[in-house]
């Protein structure tokens, strides 16, 4: 895991997406500095979907789901305890 690999250019299905590609950047550099993390897979093709994300090891979860939220190009809500 020392490269991010196969970071689809957008995201596949029906999600809101954000445009630029910039922010795109910015997730993939950020996954890149936290220890070559790399994005596998396909998005489902439906209009909605729950990602839960879980266990919470570290408090660095979050912010990788933030770069992994940045790389793909997608518009996320997020819920969180407010300690967060």
């Amino acid at each position: 895991m020392n490269e991010i690999e196969n970071v689809p250019a957008h995201a596949k299905g029906e999600f809101p997406t954000r445009k630029g590609r910039f922010l795109k950047w910015v997730g993939r550099v950020g996954l890149r500095l936290f220890g070559g993390w790399k994005i596998n897979g396909q998005m489902p093709d439906v209009k909605k979907a729950i990602i839960p994300i879980a266990p919470h090891t570290s408090n660095w979860d979050f912010p990788v789901g933030v770069f992994v939220m940045l790389a793909l190009g997608l518009k996320l809500n997020y819920l969180g305890k407010a300690s967060l």
